[in-house]
């Protein structure tokens, strides 16, 4: 859900993390964790026994790193699917990535096989979560690890192709 589709006098013009806390402060037992605000991080929940929710980023992209990363397993997992987790491959980094430690990071890229089946990865370019041209001309995801920085072409990374998702 974004912000800007939750009508703010619904909420009695809180905003959705305000009006999450007050739920979880009323009826805690609707909620799997607790609810926090912290920038970055985003809501999941359990409204009751038949029904989670998933607060989606505002930002176009990252809406969709988080659907498809998180979201995406959770209602896989619920139809009672066995193959949830998305396969990650090693792949030779052709393109430098910039990268700032302390995060875990999926950058978009554009990847394929070499000849003799190695995975090459090459970045979309700019990386901002508003930037929607970066993830609609990727076919995967780098994952970058938490404390890793930068990496330099022709480092390995690991990366989720989307045609997994097919």
């Amino acid at each position: 859900v974004y912000n800007h589709h939750i009508v703010q006098r619904n909420l009695g013009h809180s905003t959705p993390v305000q009006s999450m806390k007050e739920w979880y402060r009323k009826k805690p037992e609707l909620f799997k964790k607790r609810v926090y605000d912290h920038s970055g991080l985003d809501t999941f929940g359990k409204l009751n026994d038949h029904c989670l929710f998933f607060g989606l980023p505002g930002n176009p992209v990252s809406v969709m790193a988080t659907f498809l990363l998180f979201a995406r397993a959770a209602i896989l997992k619920l139809r009672g699917e066995t193959m949830i987790e998305l396969p990650e491959y090693s792949a030779i980094c052709d393109t430098h990535l910039q990268k700032a430690p302390g995060r875990k990071d999926y950058q978009r890229g554009v990847c394929h096989l070499d000849v003799q089946g190695q995975w090459h990865i090459r970045s979309t370019g700019m990386q901002g979560s508003h930037i929607l041209s970066s993830m609609s001309t990727a076919n995967c995801f780098i994952a970058l690890p938490l404390l890793a920085g930068d990496v330099k072409a022709g480092e390995t990374v690991n990366i989720i192709p989307f045609h997994e998702l097919l």
